[in-house]
């Protein structure tokens, strides 16, 4: 019932407070947070730290290159070639690494493009396309759609199927193979709906993110 963080530890009173204020002295020490575990045996005085993580260009440069070519080798692998909009290729549980159900994969679908949709877009531009998950279903409905990612291999495989199986659509359709952050050539002012979902996750950084946002 204490209003304040202090803890009782093996007959000792602890202020957590100070625990964390020490180790937020530490200089590569971003935040921490001090608690007591309870446990069958004894009870453990455990502390969380985030470190100060420092990023340069070339860092955030070498961390984009490798998500390239992983993805680059994910795409470029014998596949079935699945209707456009279900390759989930790729979307592994970080727990197990196992593939996340199918199920789970069409519901995480089929809400993320019902909540695009409601927006009722018309000039679209989605930063990371994959494999057309969302493109497949948005794009049918719009004006234009430009469609980005940095793997060269799944702008291309995503070319082929919208060719391959003649969807009347795909005339709306632009592909391009880049970055996040390169802009270079996109219209100004120009698309009223703009897309970036699961990538976000593999950017280097917070500062990257707010980069590519600000751009």
């Amino acid at each position: 019932g204490r209003t304040d963080a202090q803890v009782k530890l093996r007959g000792q009173r602890l202020e957590l407070a100070e625990i964390e204020n020490t180790l937020l002295a530490c200089p590569r020490v971003r935040r921490a947070a001090a608690v007591v575990h309870h446990r069958d045996t004894a009870d453990h005085l455990v502390a969380y730290v985030a470190l100060e993580k420092t990023s340069t260009p070339d860092h955030d440069a070498e961390v984009i290159d490798q998500w390239q070519q992983m993805y680059d080798e994910l795409y470029d692998a014998e596949a079935e070639n699945p209707e456009i909009g279900a390759d989930f290729r790729g979307w592994n549980s970080s727990y197990t690494g196992e593939p996340i159900p199918l199920p789970q994969m069409q519901e995480w679908q089929s809400v993320t493009v019902d909540r695009i949709l409601a927006l009722k877009p018309q000039r679209v531009l989605e930063i990371g396309a994959g494999s057309g998950l969302v493109l497949s279903h948005v794009a049918p409905h719009c004006e234009l759609y430009v469609g980005t990612d940095i793997s060269a291999v799944a702008i291309d495989n995503l070319a082929h199927s919208l060719e391959g199986q003649k969807v009347p659509w795909r005339y709306g359709v632009r592909l391009l193979a880049r970055p996040a952050h390169v802009t270079d050539g996109l219209p100004s002012n120009y698309f009223d709906t703009i897309i970036m979902n699961s990538v976000i996750q593999y950017f280097p950084n917070s500062g990257y993110l707010s980069d590519v946002m600000d751009r």
